[in-house]
This record gives structure tokens, sequence and C-alpha cells, in this order.
């Protein structure tokens, strides 16, 4: 269970990448937390008003409140 970066690491092996190499869309601080613990940038997924503050001190990499602004970057 997060904060524990073990199933972000799984997911980093599954995609045969190294952990610089990939990002973690989560909207909690132990998203954050876990992302950051297997070596993986956090982007903070800010979809409650309280939310930005925390994942901001929490150390996101960056905060978006649009999963469509995510998905607009990707394309």
């Amino acid at each position: 269970m997060k904060p524990d970066p073990y199933s972000v690491h799984r997911a980093v092996r599954a995609l045969g990448k190294r952990a610089d190499e990939c990002v973690l869309i989560g909207d909690s601080v132990t998203d954050v937390e876990a992302a950051h613990a297997a070596g993986v940038k956090a982007i903070g997924f800010a979809n409650k008003s309280h939310k930005p503050e925390a994942l901001r001190a929490a150390g996101a990499d960056a905060i978006t409140s649009s999963m469509g602004a995510v998905a607009e970057a990707l394309a």
C-alpha cells in the first residue's frame, strides 16, 4: 500500500523503463510520496479544491486540475 513504492517499481519494470523516464499521476499525498520513493516524477491531480496545497506540500513536481490538459500535453 502507498506510500510504499512497491507497486510503482512493478509498473516501471512492466513498462521496461527506468524510473526517471516515468511519471505517476495521482490525487493523494501518498501517491506523490510513493512516486518519489520509487524515483519517479509525480503530477498531483487536484480534483478537489483543498488538494493543490496538500499536493504541493508533499512535493508534487507539477499539479493539474484537468486530465484533459495532461492528454493535450501528451498528444
